[in-house]
């Protein structure tokens, strides 16, 4: 599964010499060691950091049955992930909108198991044949990016997110 965005919005304050990429956003995502995702508790926002990895397209991530955020999604699966640096006048921050896909194949599980191993240390470490370990994705619907540094520029990715399951 490849998920491809199409560029829809793209705005800067000078936009001879700077205009956000795609190619720029997907190395954040991909750098990223922590994503804040945001689902809905009783239509209030439920916001919890989580590691993750971003691959084709789509944001991966685990979390026990027994959180709150694994039952927020199973009753809605539209989510929100953030990344970002919080200094005022540096970073890309991203915003990646979309849904919740639970991962049920075991040769997916294994998959993020052994690419988790690989971006982060112990204890973070997940084998992927744990069964009270939710397995998901976030597959997005858009993407919007905001550079703050100078110049201030913004950005929408659009994505077909039935394409490529």
């Amino acid at each position: 599964m490849t998920n491809q965005p199409e560029l829809k919005y793209a705005h800067s304050q000078d936009e001879s010499s700077y205009v956000i990429k795609w190619i720029d956003v997907e190395k954040e995502l991909v750098a990223a060691q922590m994503y804040w995702i945001t689902s809905l508790q009783d239509g209030i926002p439920h916001s919890v950091p989580v590691i993750g990895i971003w691959h084709d397209g789509a944001l991966y991530t685990c979390n026990p049955r027994s959180e709150q955020k694994y039952k927020n999604l199973k009753a809605n699966p539209v989510a929100q992930a953030l990344i970002g640096d919080n200094q005022l006048n540096k970073g890309l921050n991203v915003a990646v909108h979309g849904t919740a896909e639970e991962m049920t194949e075991m040769e997916d599980r294994l998959r993020f198991g052994k690419q988790m191993a690989e971006k982060y240390p112990q204890p973070w470490r997940f084998k992927g044949t744990e069964e009270d370990m939710w397995v998901y994705r976030i597959v997005p619907t858009h993407i919007r990016a905001f550079h703050r540094e100078n110049p201030l520029a913004s950005a929408r990715f659009d994505f077909n997110a039935g394409a490529d399951k």
